[in-house]
Protein backbone atom coordinates (compact mmCIF):
# COMPACT_ATOMS: atom_id res chain seq x y z
CA UNK A 1 0.00 0.00 0.00
CA UNK A 2 1.57 3.39 -0.78
CA UNK A 3 1.11 6.51 1.38
CA UNK A 4 0.72 9.81 -0.75
CA UNK A 5 3.19 12.42 0.70
CA UNK A 6 1.23 15.72 1.68
CA UNK A 7 1.45 18.87 -0.70
CA UNK A 8 3.57 21.03 -0.38
CA UNK A 9 0.70 24.05 0.23
CA UNK A 10 -0.64 21.20 3.44
CA UNK A 11 2.85 20.99 4.83
CA UNK A 12 2.99 25.25 4.88
CA UNK A 13 -0.48 25.29 6.21
CA UNK A 14 0.37 22.60 9.02
CA UNK A 15 3.82 24.50 10.07
CA UNK A 16 2.11 27.46 10.33
CA UNK A 17 -0.96 26.15 12.31
CA UNK A 18 1.84 25.00 14.33
CA UNK A 19 3.69 28.04 15.20
CA UNK A 20 -0.26 29.43 16.24
CA UNK A 21 -0.96 26.57 18.29
CA UNK A 22 2.71 26.23 20.08
CA UNK A 23 2.57 30.19 20.43
CA UNK A 24 5.15 31.57 18.66
CA UNK A 25 2.67 33.46 16.69
CA UNK A 26 -0.21 35.21 19.00
CA UNK A 27 -3.63 36.64 18.25
CA UNK A 28 -3.31 39.70 15.79
CA UNK A 29 0.37 38.97 14.97
CA UNK A 30 0.44 40.04 11.07
CA UNK A 31 1.76 37.29 8.92
CA UNK A 32 4.44 37.84 6.36
CA UNK A 33 3.13 38.77 3.29
CA UNK A 34 2.03 36.46 0.30
CA UNK A 35 5.10 37.38 -1.72
CA UNK A 36 7.62 37.34 1.18
CA UNK A 37 6.19 33.88 2.34
CA UNK A 38 6.57 32.87 -1.56
CA UNK A 39 10.43 33.59 -1.17
CA UNK A 40 11.00 32.49 1.63
CA UNK A 41 9.97 29.32 1.15
CA UNK A 42 11.02 28.81 -2.06
CA UNK A 43 7.49 28.19 -3.48
CA UNK A 44 4.76 29.34 -5.79
CA UNK A 45 2.05 32.56 -5.13
CA UNK A 46 -0.70 29.74 -6.01
CA UNK A 47 0.86 27.10 -2.97
CA UNK A 48 0.99 29.78 -0.53
CA UNK A 49 -2.23 31.08 -1.44
CA UNK A 50 -4.07 27.56 -0.96
CA UNK A 51 -1.89 27.12 2.56
CA UNK A 52 -3.28 30.48 3.73
CA UNK A 53 -6.46 29.35 2.26
CA UNK A 54 -6.37 26.19 4.29
CA UNK A 55 -5.50 27.56 7.71
CA UNK A 56 -8.17 30.74 7.50
CA UNK A 57 -10.72 27.72 6.89
CA UNK A 58 -9.52 26.30 10.06
CA UNK A 59 -10.24 29.75 12.04
CA UNK A 60 -6.84 30.31 13.22
CA UNK A 61 -5.77 33.24 10.73
CA UNK A 62 -8.24 35.81 9.05
CA UNK A 63 -7.56 38.23 6.08
CA UNK A 64 -7.71 41.79 6.25
CA UNK A 65 -8.32 43.51 2.89
CA UNK A 66 -5.38 45.28 1.86
CA UNK A 67 -3.71 45.01 5.37
CA UNK A 68 -2.61 40.87 4.75
CA UNK A 69 -3.35 38.02 7.05
CA UNK A 70 -3.13 37.99 10.78
CA UNK A 71 -3.92 35.25 13.41
CA UNK A 72 -7.35 35.27 14.58
CA UNK A 73 -8.32 37.02 17.61
CA UNK A 74 -9.84 33.89 19.07
CA UNK A 75 -7.64 30.59 17.41
CA UNK A 76 -10.01 27.71 16.96
CA UNK A 77 -7.32 25.07 17.00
Amino acid sequence: MRREKPSLSAMLADNLARQITDGLLRAGDKLPSIREYTEANHCSKNTVISAFDMITANGLIEPRRGAGFFVASVAKA
